[in-house]
């Protein structure tokens, strides 16, 4: 696995964070780095595993500036749509029958292979189970993201994003103990692209009201509206 060093001043770029609250987040938040010689090097894989674990509990300015981590086609992200253009009605199920953790995991490879957009399932089940033996995606609420724990292009025809609602809810590990009815599985073909779209989906879930509009979606088709809807507002489009 390649693995990226950035020093201070690029990982400030590329979180996005004055150098103050970088330093802040390696003393009482766990960021990931090192001294070398005197000067802080950060390998990028642990850094975005560190993203991934904590940004459930980002407040939404900064996971707003993790969305405009990039400009594309000469307009700020944050313009963008980002979540919605990813779900298709094949990747959504309304009605898992997954009873434990382990088979969810196995449902929603089940749910991406059917789209046709999966070159090699095995491969893609496997670096799910490694990143859910790191600890629950679970983020409370009800609410999980199981993800792969690094990108893995050659898996994947292009970028979507799985979702499911469970009628009752299983036991995930979240930090609450609540059972989790409502997955979301982003599945993104570059790293840059998985953190923007798990920003802005962390951004829209943590809106209580839209989560009731997705477990009362009768099928996919009214579960991709609310999303659409939803992202719209926040985006104020």
């Amino acid at each position: 696995m390649k693995r990226e060093v950035m020093n201070l001043k690029e990982l400030c770029a590329y979180l996005r964070l004055p150098e103050k609250e970088v330093l802040r987040r390696i003393e009482s938040q766990g960021l990931p780095g090192r001294r070398v010689r005197g000067e802080w090097i950060f390998h990028k894989v642990e850094v975005d595993d560190w993203l991934q674990r904590t940004m459930a509990h980002l407040p939404p300015e900064q996971l707003s500036r993790i969305e405009q981590g990039v400009v594309r086609a000469g307009r700020p992200l944050k313009e963008e749509m980002l979540v919605s253009p990813l779900l298709l009605k094949d990747s959504i199920r309304v009605g898992m029958a997954a009873r434990t953790r382990a088979s969810v995991l196995r449902e929603l490879v089940e749910i991406a292979d059917g789209t046709g957009l999966v070159y090699d399932r095995e491969s893609l089940a496997a670096s799910l189970k490694e990143r859910e033996e790191l600890g629950s995606t679970a983020l409370g609420g009800g609410v999980a993201i199981p993800h792969p724990r690094v990108r893995q292009p050659w898996v994947l025809v292009e970028s979507f994003l799985v979702a499911g609602v469970h009628p009752r809810g299983i036991p995930f590990g979240g930090p609450d103990g609540s059972l989790v009815d409502l997955f979301f599985m982003p599945l993104c073909v570059s790293d840059q692209e998985h953190l923007q779209v798990l920003a802005r989906l962390v951004r829209m879930l943590q809106d209580k009201k839209f989560l009731q509009r997705l477990r009362e979606a009768g099928d996919a088709e009214e579960l991709l509206e609310a999303f659409r809807a939803k992202e719209k507002a926040l985006l104020r489009l």
